[in-house]
C-alpha cells in the first residue's frame, strides 16, 4: 500500500481508530465530508448519512463509532417537554446526528420545529462530541435525549454514527481497509491511556464501540431506510463495506 490520506475529528470518540496511522487530518465532520467528495482524502471517518447522499465509497467492516445504547456524546438538550419543542439549534459541524434528531422530531414525534444556527435562541439544542460529553459529565442526562438510547429504544438496535469510508478511487483500497481495522485493534488495546479519568474510560470502553460488525451493518441499512420512508432522504443507495 502506498502513502494513504487520512481524516478523521479531533473528538476523544474517535482517538481509539488512528493509532498507528501517522498523519492524518483532523476536521469537524462536514469538514471531512468536503474534503473527500474534493479527492482531498483517500479515507476518513465520515457520517453514515453521507454513505446515503452518494455514491463512491466503500465503508470499512470493522472500523467505525457505535454505541449498543446510550451515546453519551450526542445529546439533544431540551429546556421544555420534548413535545413542545418549537426551535432546534443544530452544530453545523454534524450530518448523522441532525438527520436522526429531525427523524426523532418530525416522524416519531410528528412535530414540525424550526431549525436555527447554533447560536440562536432555541428551546432544543443538539450538541454532539465533547461538548456533549462535558455536559452528561456535568448533568448526568438530565434535561438531555441520549440520540443513541432513543434509537435502541425504538429500533433495539446499536447505532452507528461514523466509520471509516474509503473513495472509490483510492489506490489499494483493501490495503487501505486492513491497515484501518489494524489500527482499531490497536486502539481499542490503549483506550485506558486516552482517557484522563473514570468516566472517560467509561465512555470509551462500555458506552461506544468500534469493530463494526454484522449486526452494525444491518443497523445502517435500517437507518437508511427508515429516513427514505420518512422522506428525509430522497433514493435508497447501495451501501458498499470492504
Amino acid at each position: 500500500m502506498g502513502i494513504a490520506r487520512f481524516g478523521s475529528v479531533s473528538f476523544l470518540n474517535a482517538r481509539p481508530l488512528v493509532e498507528g496511522l501517522g498523519e492524518t487530518v483532523l476536521d469537524t465532520p462536514a469538514g471531512l465530508v468536503d474534503r473527500m467528495r474534493s479527492g482531498e482524502l483517500d479515507a476518513a471517518v465520515l457520517p453514515v448519512v453521507e454513505l446515503f447522499a452518494r455514491p463512491g465509497y466503500s465503508a470499512v467492516r470493522g472500523a467505525g463509532i457505535f454505541a449498543r445504547r446510550d451515546v453519551w456524546s450526542v445529546l439533544l438538550i431540551h429546556e421544555c417537554p420534548l413535545r413542545e419543542i418549537r426551535r432546534v439549534a443544530l452544530d453545523p459541524a454534524s450530518r448523522t446526528s441532525a438527520m436522526l434528531v429531525r427523524l426523532i422530531l418530525e416522524h416519531h414525534e410528528r412535530l414540525h420545529p424550526e431549525y436555527v444556527p447554533e447560536n440562536e435562541p432555541a428551546d432544543g439544542r443538539l450538541l454532539i462530541g465533547d461538548r456533549a460529553l462535558e455536559w452528561q459529565r456535568q448533568h448526568q442526562g438530565r434535561g438531555s435525549l441520549d440520540l443513541g438510547l432513543d434509537w435502541h429504544r425504538r429500533y433495539g438496535m446499536p447505532f452507528v454514527f461514523a466509520v471509516w469510508a474509503i473513495r472509490d478511487g483510492a489506490p489499494d483500497r483493501a490495503g487501505i481497509a486492513e491497515a484501518l481495522r489494524a489500527a482499531r485493534r490497536a486502539g481499542e488495546a490503549r483506550r485506558a491511556e486516552y482517557a484522563r479519568d473514570d468516566f472517560e474510560l467509561e465512555y470509551l470502553t462500555r458506552v461506544l464501540a468500534y469493530d463494526v460488525a454484522d449486526a452494525e451493518i444491518v443497523s445502517v441499512s435500517h437507518f437508511q431506510s427508515v429516513l427514505f420512508n420518512a422522506g428525509l432522504i430522497d433514493e435508497m443507495l447501495e451501501l458498499k463495506w470492504i
